[in-house]
């Protein structure tokens, strides 16, 4: 690495070693005050790697440790919102842009196709020996001869400028135009 990442890269970890140790700073002394039973300061649970660094504190006074306390606090909040802004001139921005783009990322795979049912229904015809694929034809399937071709049907695909109405009387399909400008649809009535 050149100047610039190497010691971008470099100041990144200065700032998290200093936010660290301020940080284990801040409970050293909030456990030395627990153990002195300070007011406001209620036992928290164990402190596995500040209370090493607490025997460093034993011989402060109350006081004196809580200012250490809050100080180191304040001055991890601080350092903290220092290094929020520097994360955005830095090469670093991917650590704050993680937490969004995990929150809002999709948990389905990219690759994941939507259930269509035609395809389900064909991969159950074939998954069934016995199944006879030409028994039933789809209700949208195409018409197999002319004979089979509604006037409606046939009427619609041909591009007609007036609109046809197509209405059941007594069970039976009758589709005629609303109107008569344009391009007559009924040829057999012209």
């Amino acid at each position: 690495m050149t100047d610039w990442p190497k010691n971008d890269a470099n100041y990144i970890l200065y700032i998290e070693w200093v936010l660290m140790g301020l940080f284990l700073t801040m409970n050293a002394a909030d456990y030395q005050l627990q153990l002195m039973e300070a007011a406001h300061y209620t036992k928290a649970g164990a402190f596995p790697v500040s209370s090493l660094l607490a025997p460093l504190f034993n011989n402060l006074s109350e006081t004196s440790l809580i200012l250490i306390e809050r100080g180191a606090w304040w001055l991890h909040i601080c350092g903290i919102l220092f290094f929020l802004n520097y994360l955005y001139y830095s090469k670093h921005l991917h650590i704050l842009l993680a937490f969004p783009n995990t929150y809002f990322g999709k948990l389905t795979p990219q690759g994941q196709f939507a259930h269509n049912e035609t395809v389900a229904r064909e991969v159950a015809m074939m998954m069934d020996p016995t199944a006879d694929p030409f028994a039933a034809p789809a209700a949208d399937a195409p018409p197999q001869n002319v004979l089979a071709l509604q006037m409606c049907k046939t009427s619609i695909r041909f591009n007609c400028s007036t609109p046809i109405l197509a209405r059941s009387v007594a069970g039976v399909l009758i589709c005629a135009p609303p109107t008569r400008p344009g391009k007559n649809c009924l040829p057999e009535r012209s």
